[in-house]
């Protein structure tokens, strides 16, 4: 049998090809996006613009790590969110400041569909923390908690040491994040609340399997 006989023969990876085109669409909708940012003038427009080009470069990223995976199933949480905080910290805080994403996240398998809702989730988590939380340059960290929770679920708990949430004053953007956060929860059939860290703001979820 010659090579191209061979080749002609071998299985075709449909998952690896279909990761591969999602991967090229979604870097070629980032830069885009990017482009557009550049060239309108209107600021609301321009901030709208370059949101929603860190919200696609941060489900890239979460495509990346699943896809270097490649569990046909079950994936381990907390490993995942090691590399995921590491991510985080380097796209979007001012390190030098002393800014920091802490992640402590016991073993808890989760399926890679859940897995991509957690990212989604906790890169909106952070990247609001990242923004609002603190003063410019004001260090101070934002913790990602992962703990085992009954009936197989697990508890997730992101919080910073900030300046808290104060409900007199309207959040800073477009409101879109506080939705993607509710999408999310609901996406995971989770429970979750806002409390007051005193100092700073802490994001609770349960999710039950």
């Amino acid at each position: 049998m010659d090579l191209s006989s061979a080749a002609a023969l071998a299985p075709i990876d449909h998952h690896s090809e279909t990761n591969h085109r999602l991967a090229n669409s979604l870097q070629l909708l980032a830069a885009m996006v990017s482009m557009s940012a550049r060239e309108v003038t209107d600021r609301a427009a321009q901030a709208a613009l370059v949101e929603t080009h860190r919200r696609i470069e941060a489900i890239g990223r979460l495509h990346r790590h699943l896809h270097a995976r490649r569990a046909d199933h079950l994936l381990d949480l907390g490993a995942y969110l090691d590399e995921l905080g590491r991510d985080l910290e380097d796209g979007y805080c001012d390190v030098a400041s002393g800014r920091r994403v802490i992640v402590d996240a016991a073993q808890v398998s989760v399926s890679q569909e859940d897995a991509l809702a957690l990212g989604i989730l906790i890169s909106e988590l952070v990247g609001n923390a990242c923004k609002y939380a603190y003063e410019p340059r004001m260090p101070g960290d934002i913790r990602i908690v992962v703990r085992p929770g009954p009936a197989n679920g697990y508890l997730l708990m992101v919080e910073d040491r900030g300046v808290g949430r104060r409900d007199t004053v309207p959040v800073a953007g477009s409101g879109l994040g506080s939705r993607l956060i509710d999408v999310m929860t609901a996406r995971l059939r989770g429970r979750a609340h806002w409390e007051d860290a005193r100092p700073g703001t802490r994001f609770l979820m349960s999710v039950n399997e």
